[in-house]
This record gives structure tokens, C-alpha cells and sequence, in this order.
């Protein structure tokens, strides 16, 4: 065997090599684009769940203004009426 067929040789082994990195990276790329699949549909769930957030503080807000409200209505009511409608907290 001269020397140009050892390198034609060794040239086959390393494309055979190559082919089986290329199959391994293919396979990696297709793992990938699933893993990035699923971060896009989780990053979507994530701002829907802070939009919520931030429905549930405002509507929270909202609630605790109306019952604060409602206690002081209550408050000076009883005094009008002359029943206790509210004990408020020592």
C-alpha cells in the first residue's frame, strides 16, 4: 500500500467519522428545537400567569377599598341608629 492510498485510507475512516458527528449534531438539534418548543409555550404561560397577578392585586385593591368603605359607613351608622353594627379591632 503506498503512501497515497493510506491517505485516501485514512481520509474514508475520517469522513465515516464526520458522518456519524453529523447524524450525533443532527439529533442534538432536533432535542433542542423541542426544548426551545417548550420554553416558548412555558414563557407564554408565565406572562399570562403575571397578567393574572396582576388582575387578582388590582381586584384585591378594589375589594379592600369597598370593605374599608363599608366599615366606616358602618361605623358612623351606629351611631345614628344606636345598634351596634361594627366592633372595631383593638
Amino acid at each position: 500500500m503506498n503512501n497515497e492510498e493510506k491517505i485516501l485510507a485514512l481520509l474514508e475512516q475520517m469522513n465515516e467519522r464526520l458522518d456519524k458527528v453529523d447524524g450525533r449534531l443532527d439529533k442534538v438539534d432536533g432535542r433542542l428545537d423541542k426544548v426551545d418548543g417548550r420554553l416558548d409555550t412555558i414563557e407564554g404561560r408565565l406572562s399570562k400567569l403575571e397578567e393574572d397577578v396582576e388582575l387578582i392585586k388590582e381586584d384585591a385593591k378594589i375589594t379592600r377599598e369597598a370593605a374599608n368603605t363599608l366599615l366606616e359607613w358602618a361605623e358612623e351608622a351606629q351611631i345614628e341608629v344606636k345598634i351596634p353594627l361594627y366592633k372595631k379591632a383593638e
